[in-house]
């Protein structure tokens, strides 16, 4: 059994800019079954850059290039310091 997720991280800098990461993680064997120690898990970033136009751009086609079973996008937001 293999299992594919895709996950974006986007932060906004101090600036109002955007900066993004997008990675693959693909697990494999037994451990999805609840049997430890016999699966394995892979991970690799596809890629990154600024914009959420070109993230949005990007993300849309690893979705349908890579047709993961899940998807997730995490946002973190710049605080000023007090």
């Amino acid at each position: 059994m293999v299992w594919t997720t895709l996950d974006c991280m986007l932060s906004e800098l101090e600036d109002g800019t955007w900066y993004w990461e997008i990675d693959k993680h693909v697990f494999t064997g037994a451990a999805l079954e609840s049997t430890t120690g016999l699966g394995d898990a892979s991970w690799e970033q596809l890629d990154n850059g600024y914009g959420l136009q070109a993230c949005k751009h990007v993300w849309n086609n690893f979705i349908e290039k890579h047709n993961p079973d899940e998807y997730f996008v995490d946002q973190s937001n710049y605080e000023k310091p007090e």
